[in-house]
């Protein structure tokens, strides 16, 4: 795998990124809608980095999706003469979901309770009125509720699914159910789930709360999670100087 400002995969020696410059973002979600293709789609943090330094089996799971779209800055440091683009979960999920609004394409949501999938639903609804919005479905599912939901995802065949928390198996869930959909692209994003129901702020103001009552708890936890990313950040330079 090439890793040049002309592709969009770009290879660490760890995972795989997926590297979407800003201003080819409308051409490249574009050209997956009109692939008549599967894509299913995660976002790398660090704490995905994190797991998948500990764990080959979920570094595997990583490196299976379409699209692993770094949030992260970190990876702006592994090679410079390469740009790595990053973006918020939000606002690349605002972005694709305006881009399919503007071929009048279609999307369905999915997860968390029936309240709050109502209410995702409710803002996405509001926010893109050309967007056919095709069906919701809370998660949580029970394996009857599991299979009536991938049926109802695939007779909908939504341009754009956007899956959030509650989910079983959580971020693994669309990539393992992926082939039983219609071509599409699959996001899994609790973030943008949480701020379109409204639940980000209330748990932002939670977890700041807890991060200071168990500061001295925490703070080996960041040092050790620091360190590993470092490690990952050297690795990657060195597979990135070794292709050079």
């Amino acid at each position: 795998m090439e890793n040049n400002s002309n592709t969009n995969e770009f290879n660490t020696g760890i995972i795989k990124i997926t590297n979407i410059a800003e201003m080819e973002f409308k051409k490249f979600i574009l050209s997956k809608i009109e692939s008549n293709t599967r894509f299913s789609c995660i976002f790398l943090d660090s704490s995905t980095i994190t797991r998948a330094m500990f764990s080959k089996k979920y570094r595997d799971f990583v490196n299976s999706c379409d699209l692993v779209i770094p949030t992260t800055q970190i990876v702006k440091m592994i090679n410079k003469k390469v740009p790595i683009e990053t973006y918020s979960e939000f606002d690349f999920c605002i972005k694709a979901l305006a881009t399919a609004e503007e071929k009048r394409k279609s999307s369905f949501i999915l997860g968390g309770d029936k309240l709050t999938i109502k209410k995702a639903y409710n803002n996405l609804c509001s926010t893109f009125p050309d967007l056919k919005v095709l069906g919701m479905y809370k998660g949580n599912l029970s394996n009857k509720e599991e299979a009536h939901t991938i049926l109802a995802i695939k007779k909908a065949a939504p341009t754009i699914l956007i899956a959030g928390k509650s989910l079983p198996k959580n971020e693994k869930w669309l990539q393992l159910h992926k082939e039983e959909f219609n071509p599409g692209i699959f996001i899994y994003t609790p973030e943008t789930f949480s701020i379109m129901t409204g639940e980000r702020s209330n748990k932002a103001k939670k977890k700041n709360k807890f991060i200071l009552s168990m500061k001295y708890l925490i703070l080996p936890h960041l040092w050790v999670k620091g360190l590993i990313l470092l490690i990952f950040l050297a690795k990657a330079k060195k597979f990135i100087k070794k292709g050079c």
